[in-house]
């Protein structure tokens, strides 16, 4: 509003330009939205219930491991290690005993046995009635806190009143996890015990992405309905453009169930980032629709809006998914996914702003 302006007219020769001439993209547009608003209204409608069911759908990748480039080599012989001395998802069950005896370590240790054989996820577990039982049949009544004084690196095990158990699971996704942290929280209730380890952060980090990306959704909503209204003292012009975004984040939402994508890091902030960039494309629209309707009736404003506003966002948008897109040229498959993701939300942020919005706007007329 104030550099590109005054660099445009110091440079202004009068010299007229051939340019590219983008109406025959844009007349075919206009004239399937002033033939069928009705028909837009039912897909998009769809396209918004469909996304909406898809984003319940989306699973969670919280592994940092499986944000980088799988065939590194570091990565590879990690793997390798994995498959050789088991994987990385391991809950940590914490018990508070004031006195550590034969029948509690006996009780911990059939409780552990009754879990292994439940769950389907837990392959194995290690503790000190275990440990104690590679070297005897069964467990002393006698001389154990002799027993357990000679116990080489006991602190991983008991340490001040404190037992630890160690369940080795097959839980490798978000839901795996969650489901078997709760089953295992449920079956220590009675014992006082405390769940925890690197895996039930990694299942609490994925629970909070949940929450995170509910809670920036909202705001922004809330943000951009309340902007747009006290602008324009209008309902219609601050719902319209939210509308027409919705429809982007449910396609979202179906591309990444279709593909299997899984929510990241990164992801998790693609519906304000939707919102936030799509939404000009349709605010552009709705601005124009109401300067023409003081001149024209509707099915000219269409054809005049799409046609001439839609030129300079059409140019705006493919630049911008340009730039965005070019993120997903990158190795690392959690930033590559979020390239592919923010050029598809801007790409059909632009479709809906010249379909959408022009036939809701259409449909509202007399209303």
């Amino acid at each position: 509003m104030t550099f590109l302006p005054v660099v445009l007219k110091i440079t202004d020769d009068n010299v007229v330009r051939k340019e590219v001439s983008i109406e025959r993209f844009l007349i075919p547009i206009s004239k399937i939205t002033v033939s069928n608003p009705k028909k837009i209204l039912i897909i998009v409608l769809a396209l918004i219930v469909f996304g909406a069911y898809a984003g319940t759908q989306v699973k969670l990748e919280t592994d940092r491991m499986k944000y980088f480039l799988q065939d590194l080599p570091a990565i590879v012989r990690f793997k390798e290690l994995e498959r050789v001395v088991g994987g990385q998802n391991t809950f940590v069950v914490v018990l508070n005993f004031d006195e550590l005896n034969a029948k509690t370590l006996k009780e911990v240790d059939d409780l552990s046995r009754y879990i292994l054989e439940r769950e389907d996820l837990v392959y194995d577990y290690d503790s000190l009635s275990s440990l104690i039982k590679r070297f005897a049949d069964e467990l002393p009544e006698r001389e154990l806190s002799l027993i357990i004084s000679r116990i080489p690196e006991l602190d991983r095990f008991y340490s001040g009143g404190l037992l630890a158990i160690y369940f080795k699971t097959n839980a490798d996704t978000h839901d795996k996890r969650l489901k078997l942290w709760d089953e295992l929280k449920s079956m220590f209730l009675g014992w006082h015990g405390i769940v925890t380890g690197q895996t039930v952060v990694m299942t609490e980090i994925g629970v909070e992405m949940v929450k995170a990306q509910l809670a920036m959704t909202s705001v922004a909503y809330t943000l951009i309905v309340a902007l747009l209204f006290a602008i324009h003292r209008s309902i219609t012009r601050a719902v319209t453009p939210l509308l027409a975004i919705t429809t982007v984040i449910g396609i979202i939402n179906i591309y990444m169930v279709l593909f299997g994508i899984k929510q990241t890091m990164f992801s998790i902030a693609m519906n304000s980032i939707t919102l936030g960039l799509g939404i000009d494309y349709s605010i552009h629209i709705t601005e124009r629709y109401f300067e023409e309707r003081m001149n024209f009736p509707p099915t000219e404003v269409v054809r005049r809006t799409i046609e001439r506003t839609g030129k300079a966002i059409l140019t705006s948008a493919l630049t911008t998914a340009g730039g965005f897109g070019a993120i997903a040229f990158s190795n690392f498959p959690a930033i590559h996914d979020f390239g592919i993701l923010a050029f598809i939300s801007i790409t059909f942020s632009l479709l809906s702003a010249l379909s959408f919005v022009p036939a809701f706007l259409m449909m509202l007329e007399g209303r």
